[in-house]
C-alpha cells in the first residue's frame, strides 16, 4: 500500500485510532533501525576472527610440515576445526535477529572457511603429486 493511501486511510479514521496507527508505525520503524545487540556482534566477530586464525594456521601448517601425509593431516584438522567453528556460530546465532550487515559478516566468515578448506585440499593434492 502506498504512502498516500495509508495517510488517507489514517485520516478517515478517528483521531485516537490514527494516533495508535502512527505509534505502531513508529515502533516498527524504530525496531528495524535499532543497533544490534553487543552480544550478537561479539559472536560474529569471534566467528570471523576464528576463520581468519584458521586460515593463517592452514598456511603455516602447509608450508612448515614435512612428509607425505602432512598436507592431509592439515586438511583433516582444518575440516574438523572449520566444522566445529561453523556449528558453534550457528548454535549461538540461532534465533537472534540479524541485520543485513550481520548477514554479510556471517557470510564472509562462512565463505572464508570454505576457501580455507578448498586451499587445504588443493595444497594436499599438489604437494602429494609434487612430493
Amino acid at each position: 500500500m502506498g504512502r498516500s493511501r495509508r495517510r488517507a486511510r489514517i485520516a478517515a479514521t478517528s483521531p485516537a485510532a490514527a494516533n495508535q496507527q502512527r505509534a505502531a508505525a513508529r515502533a516498527r520503524t524504530r525496531a528495524a533501525t535499532e543497533p544490534a545487540a553487543p552480544e550478537l556482534r561479539k559472536i560474529l566477530g569471534a566467528y570471523l576472527a576464528g576463520a581468519i586464525i584458521l586460515a593463517v594456521l592452514v598456511l603455516i601448517g602447509t608450508l612448515t610440515l614435512a612428509g607425505t601425509l602432512a598436507p592431509f593431516l592439515v586438511l583433516a584438522v582444518d575440516a574438523a576445526a572449520a566444522y566445529a567453528l561453523y556449528r558453534w556460530a550457528q548454535s549461538r546465532l540461532a534465533g537472534l535477529p540479524l541485520t543485513d550487515e550481520d548477514r554479510v559478516l556471517q557470510t564472509l566468515a562462512g565463505g572464508l572457511l570454505v576457501v580455507v578448506l578448498a586451499f587445504a585440499a588443493i595444497a594436499a593434492a599438489i604437494l602429494t603429486v609434487a612430493g
